[in-house]
């Protein structure tokens, strides 16, 4: 078979080129700790030594734990061997991680001790080992044999030729990684990506983008590492030289004084948020430099569509955030804005190696060496995601711009038929509300319905600035008629440009969000629609009553 570059021979590479100089910066007491290059090659092989030690070609490696060094070392090494990764999403329920842990038949499970009360209480048949990220001891109080993670490099710095030797034997249609998508029905699939995958996807990005990032850029990293966006993230960096600094959730957007990052790559919520702190700060661009450090010349955002008023918003400025579009399936991307081609109305054009065109019923097709090898053990599945030509079905309904540009239309399976017997794809109506300031989601419902009705989260700080009211507690402001005559706006506004079957008659106006942890948001803070309507069901038929 064809040797190819992998993502493990890329980090060597510039394990050689880079030597002492930093690669991460992880918070510490005293502000930052440094790991440098050639550290961070040296963890690698020991870990990978370690795991030579029992670990064959296509073994699958469960990993999970919050975003951390050591779960990007253990990434690192198991691809390094020939294993297969399996990241898991640490919110997962522990039935979800059982059915992860079982389904892909994974011999060993990197995690933090965190999860260790929940595995004990699951079926954990088939794993042989555990290896703990966050700690240099293992246990011998558990089922199953735990070590810590210095426990096994120490065991593993004595087989560095078994390491060296599975490394060089590693082939571009090796499997790198088994993603279980976070999909809006049924249990997820898991989604099989080869090392040739994931070097043409990153080699695509790479001639498009590395142009407008300065080498050794400093990045600022937040992404959930179990998600394609994150360690894909990561990934990037380690082939372009980045000095990522780790940050959290909670306090990402507080760092980037600090930090002063040259590069950010983020889901929409935060560059939501970091667009208001600029306009909170003076609105221009002195006030951008304020916020973000004065060296930001590069942004993306992922995962879900940015408003266009903040794209927009932040080009005025002097930023051209970056947006695109794609699947787990595709590595995960097929289109993208580009510096000297945009469109803040699309979602950009294809990716150099990527084909992309339309079926009759507009759903978007694609061709291309990042598309994956199909669904583990689901070949039902695969055979139904290709048709008689091989082209991947993307399962979105799309549309061409006169200019080339690509513009995503709807879920194709997300189809609200009413009593009346319209067919409604609740996307197109629920897009409208996209740049609203004051709405973050609005989920359309009403199948079998004599009218349709919606759900409505909303944006506390616009609509407490918008209300005048910026310390009524939010309950009391949620359930006020000065709140609901400003939602009945904006709503009122959009069925204007609706057909009257597609109009919203009603809403129900939740004073929570829409969240992960409460499975209703994927990974990637796309929207579960079935989880919503169960959800909100009682509240959503009450509409009707």
């Amino acid at each position: 078979m064809q040797r190819v570059s992998h993502q493990s021979l890329d980090l060597f590479e510039s394990v050689s080129k880079w030597g002492d100089s930093p690669r991460f910066f992880l918070p510490d007491a005293n502000g930052y700790q440094s790991i440098s290059w050639n550290q961070y090659g040296d963890d690698v092989r020991a870990l990978g030594g370690f795991l030579t030690q029992g670990l064959g070609a296509d073994d699958k490696v469960a990993l999970l734990g919050q975003t951390s060094y050591s779960w990007i070392v253990a990434y690192s090494a198991i691809q390094s061997v020939r294993g297969v990764v399996v990241p898991i999403y640490p919110a997962s329920k522990a039935d979800l991680i059982e059915y992860f842990l079982q389904h892909s038949d994974a011999k060993a499970l990197f995690c933090d001790q965190a999860f260790l009360t929940e595995l004990a209480s699951i079926d954990l048949a088939g794993l042989e080992q555990i290896i703990l990220l966050d700690s240099d001891s293992g246990r011998t109080d558990f089922k199953l044999p735990v070590y810590g993670l210095a426990q096994a490099q120490e065991q593993g710095l004595g087989h560095r030729e078994a390491f060296d030797q599975a490394l060089s034997e590693v082939q571009a249609e090796d499997l790198a990684t088994i993603i279980y998508t976070s999909g809006t029905t049924g249990l997820p699939k898991g989604v099989m990506l080869s090392h040739a995958n994931l070097e043409a996807s990153a080699a695509d990005w790479i001639s498009l983008n590395s142009p407008m990032i300065p080498e050794q850029a400093v990045d600022l990293h937040w992404l959930p590492l179990a998600h394609a966006f994150g360690i894909g993230a990561i990934m990037l960096g380690n082939r372009l030289g980045w000095q990522s600094y780790f940050a959290t959730v909670k306090n990402v957007l507080d760092k980037f004084a600090e930090v002063r990052p040259h590069t950010f790559l983020s889901v929409p919520a935060y560059w939501e948020k970091l667009y208001l702190m600029v306009q909170a700060a003076g609105g221009d661009r002195a006030a951008f430099d304020k916020v973000t450090g004065g060296r930001l010349v590069f942004g993306l955002s992922g995962g879900a569509g940015l408003k266009k008023e903040i794209k927009q918003g932040f080009h005025e400025l002097g930023l051209l955030v970056i947006e695109g579009y794609g699947l787990t399936e595709c590595s995960p991307t097929l289109t993208m804005n580009r510096k000297d081609k945009f469109n803040f109305d699309s979602v950009g054009v294809p990716y150099p190696s990527v084909q992309l065109k339309l079926a009759e019923d507009g759903e978007i097709l694609a061709k291309g060496p990042n598309i994956f090898k199909g669904y583990f053990k689901n070949p039902e599945a695969t055979a139904e995601t290709f048709d008689a030509e091989g082209w991947f079905k993307t399962g979105d309904v799309g549309q061409w711009t006169e200019d080339g540009f690509l513009r995503i239309v709807d879920r194709k399976k997300e189809i609200l038929v009413t009593s009346g017997g319209k067919n409604v794809p609740p996307a197109n109506i629920e897009q409208r509300y996209q740049d609203n300031p004051y709405i973050q989601h609005l989920i359309v419902y009403g199948d079998g319905k004599k009218f349709l009705t919606a759900l409505v989260t909303l944006n506390p700080d616009a609509v407490r600035e918008a209300l005048g009211e910026p310390s009524l507690a939010w309950s009391e402001l949620v359930a006020s008629d000065a709140l609901k005559a400003l939602v009945d706006a904006q709503v009122a506004a959009v069925n204007q440009q609706l057909a009257s079957y597609e109009t919203i008659k009603k809403v129900y106006i939740s004073p929570e969000p829409l969240s992960v942890e409460e499975n209703l948001l994927t990974a990637s803070f796309k929207p579960r629609r079935k989880a919503i309507y169960e959800r909100y069901g009682s509240e959503l038929e009450a509409l009707y009553a």
